[in-house]
């Protein structure tokens, strides 16, 4: 039993010198020692067996051969751990020394960096920071601005609606990226950055602080804004290059515009003088006169509107309106000169409509006499509508004024609500105006809280659509169908020129208005006296008693 338990021991000892030879060949240089240490084993054992067979004889050196070969073993295993030992500490000491290296060349790129770095603890404090952070704020060093530190966002950001929605935003994503701020740095100059931060969790994902970086981006911003400055003068000269050319354009079309009706008026006013005139030639040529200078009154009150509103002052007046006897003089206004221009002028109204809104009249009917006149003149057959609705819960009243007419172009409409514009030069020739028409109209809607729109085919027709705001609705009553509609409608009565019994001081220079003057106030029987001037009122006032001053 003994010589197989040798044999066996000599045989797992020599399968181990095999195995510590490879490793200690081929990979691992450390199973140097195991070779050798199990080589002494072995050769121990070996001794032994061979002493134990007879082979050899017995003595102290053979009978102590296998302790003597553990013994050698075990001094081969403690130099191959004590090896082992100084190999691990090396490689820890190398690992340290790169750790070291890493961390001083992070440290450098960190200090040297060209833009802000920092940490910041969820109370919005610096944490740390950069030498490029301190100076971005106007510090000299980084332990300064920690030595003071600031909130960061009320630091970094000034704009305090940005401020919140950085935070909101962290609060959602725990990041931003790329926000443009302005700040002031700590004497006060106002500079931008471009800055970026986001949020380091913990293992169990507890936020414990943030991480941020800032650019200067001052240069930048100027740079942009001086960009934006040039494209904004550019655009102010071609913008101002096009409205000279439109109003050397409307002047060209004005001289043609006011000519025309002052020709007529003064070529049919001098028929008037010729004595053989008939009555019936006399009465067509007043009628002309009259419908001439209302055309050139409209030309000149479109001139001024315009003048207004580049000075604004233009100014509305809201007061209660009743819309059906506004809509009714619209149909009345309308109707005729529709029909004889064998065109059919409807209104639609879209059920239920307010009985009264709260708007400017004045304004509000000249802007759908505007719409409707347009369609008018630029519809030679079909019809032309104007569709009512109420929006009662916005509170907005919509007005579609819906024509047949000869339609505009892309282009056209790009530039249809600018001043003095029209459609072409060939248009402007062919069908006159001014130009403002629509530029005012847009104006007035924006002024009574609404805006215009367009839509248009061309050869097919035109759509413009307005809205204004209605005031308050609450309380007013609301009409569901035509015929309560045209029980609404108040009629005016026919007023006579009143008799009166009182003195009225004119101060008035024309002669022709004087005279005009004189010819109404003589029809009512009351005593006018004229001065030329309000100087020569005051004084004339101050001395006598006048019920009624035109000035």
């Amino acid at each position: 039993a003994m010589e197989w338990i040798v044999m066996g021991s000599i045989l797992l000892s020599s399968i181990l010198i095999v195995v510590s030879y490879l490793s200690w060949r081929y990979y691992n240089p450390a199973a140097r020692a195991y070779f050798f240490a199990w080589t002494l084993a072995l050769i121990g054992f070996g001794i032994y067996a061979l002493t134990v067979m007879g082979y050899l004889p017995l003595n102290t050196f053979t009978g102590y051969s296998p302790q003597i070969g553990l013994t050698a073993q075990i001094i081969l295993f403690s130099f191959a751990l004590a090896d082992r030992i100084k190999q691990v500490q090396g490689e820890a000491l190398a690992w340290n020394q790169r750790a070291l290296a890493n961390l001083q060349r992070y440290q450098s790129l960190f200090d040297n960096a060209i833009e802000g770095v920092f940490q910041m603890s969820p109370n919005r404090r610096f944490v740390t920071a950069n030498p490029a952070m301190a100076e971005l704020l106007g510090y000299r060093s980084s332990r300064e601005l920690l030595r003071h530190n600031p909130d960061v966002l009320d630091t970094c950001i000034a704009d305090e609606r940005l401020r919140q929605r950085v935070v909101e935003q962290l609060e959602a994503r725990g990041t931003v990226k790329g926000i443009d701020a302005r700040y002031h740095t700590r004497n006060g100059e106002e500079r931008w950055a471009t800055m970026s931060l986001h949020t380091v969790y913990d293992a169990d994902g507890v936020p414990t602080h943030l991480e941020g970086t800032c650019i200067d981006a001052t240069e930048s911003h100027q740079r942009l804004q001086i960009e934006r400055e040039r494209e904004q003068e550019r655009l102010e000269k071609e913008l101002a290059r096009n409205s000279a050319q439109a109003k050397s354009q409307f002047l060209a079309n004005m001289s043609h515009e006011i000519r025309t009706p002052l020709a007529a008026i003064i070529g049919y006013g001098e028929t008037l003088l010729e004595p053989d005139l008939s009555d019936d030639d006399k009465r067509s040529s007043a009628e002309t006169v009259v419908r001439s200078g209302r055309h050139l009154l409209e030309l000149v009150n479109d001139i001024l509107d315009h003048s207004k509103i580049d000075a604004n002052k233009l100014d509305v007046d809201v007061v209660p309106v009743n819309l059906p006897e506004l809509l009714e003089e619209i149909r009345a206004f309308f109707g005729p000169r529709a029909r004889e221009k064998g065109l059919d002028f409807s209104i639609i109204c879209d059920f239920p409509l307010p009985e009264q809104i709260r708007t400017d009249p004045t304004r509000y009917r000249q802007i759908i006499i505007n719409l409707c006149a347009n369609a008018l003149k630029f519809t030679d057959s079909g019809s032309i509508a104007l569709i009512l609705r109420c929006d009662r819960q916005g509170e907005v009243l919509h007005a579609r004024v819906v024509d047949t007419g000869i339609g505009m172009k892309p282009e056209q409409l790009e530039r249809l609500f600018d001043p003095f514009a029209q459609g072409s030069t060939a248009i402007s020739r062919q069908y006159g105006g001014t130009g403002l028409g629509l530029s005012i109209s847009r104006r007035l809607a924006e002024l009574l809280g609404g805006s215009i729109r367009v839509s248009s085919t061309y050869g097919e027709g035109s759509e413009f659509e307005v809205a204004i705001s209605t005031g308050d609705l609450s309380g007013v009553h609301f009409l569901r169908d035509a015929s309560e509609f045209s029980q609404r409608r108040r009629s005016l009565p026919m007023i006579m020129a009143p008799r009166l019994a009182g003195r009225i001081l004119c101060a008035e220079d024309n002669d022709v208005n004087r005279r005009l003057v004189s010819l109404l106030v003589d029809r009512t029987g009351a005593e006018l006296v004229h001065v030329h001037n309000g100087a020569e009122a005051l004084e004339r006032g101050v001395r006598e008693a006048f019920d009624l001053i035109l000035m």
